[in-house]
């Protein structure tokens, strides 16, 4: 027994996604496909990575010579990686900045000595 209030009660259970049709389910099925195929790039480019470095440090003599080799080969990788770090790191300390300077206001606003 369900009560009800003053109002419409929201049905309980599972939420479902709406059904896409058309042009909307072929976009949606375009972007899956493209995300599951960038993911399939990145998890192979890691796993040569490390089949690389576990090869070169196994069988050649460990050295600066196979981190060379591991740097050239995945060169656009490791930038990637760095410029899509760079954006959330600058953000978070540029607003810890912030947030120490504005700590620091208030606390010379406050200062009554």
């Amino acid at each position: 027994m369900q009560v009800r209030h003053s109002g419409i009660v929201p049905p309980r259970g599972p939420r479902h996604k709406p059904v896409l049709r058309g042009e909307a389910a072929e976009q949606a099925e375009w972007q899956r496909a493209a995300w599951t195929w960038f993911w399939v790039m990145v998890g192979g480019k890691v796993a040569i990575m490390i089949a690389i470095a576990v090869v070169g440090f196994q069988h050649l003599q460990p050295g600066r010579r196979n981190l060379q080799v591991v740097l050239l080969l995945n060169w656009s990788w490791i930038l990637l990686t760095l410029v899509l770090v760079a954006g959330p790191v600058g953000y978070w300390w540029r607003l810890r900045r912030v947030r120490r300077k504005r700590a620091a206001l208030i606390r010379a606003e406050w200062h009554l000595d």
